[in-house]
């Protein structure tokens, strides 16, 4: 797509969804009402839906689990794992 037609669409694009206004492109008019206004930023401060149960600081011996994982070859008989 060469490049003033690029602009021209991109300009377009934000004139429409952005400044919601309406233009009219080749005789077709396209109405900023049709189009989804973008969502920005967070709706609501993250700490608002903290959860002191989904985070504990305290270690849970059931939780940890074991992990035996050898590249080397040192601890495998067919080599690496």
């Amino acid at each position: 797509m060469p490049l003033h037609l690029k602009l021209q669409a991109e300009a377009n694009f934000i004139r429409v969804t952005c400044l919601r206004h309406n233009v009219t492109i080749y005789g077709e008019e396209l109405l900023s009402g049709n189009y989804e206004e973008k969502a920005s930023g967070w709706s609501h401060h993250p700490f608002i839906s903290f959860d002191d149960n989904k985070i504990s600081t305290e270690e849970d011996s059931d939780a940890v689990v074991q992990n035996n994982t050898y590249t080397n070859g040192s601890k495998m008989e067919e080599g690496v794992g």
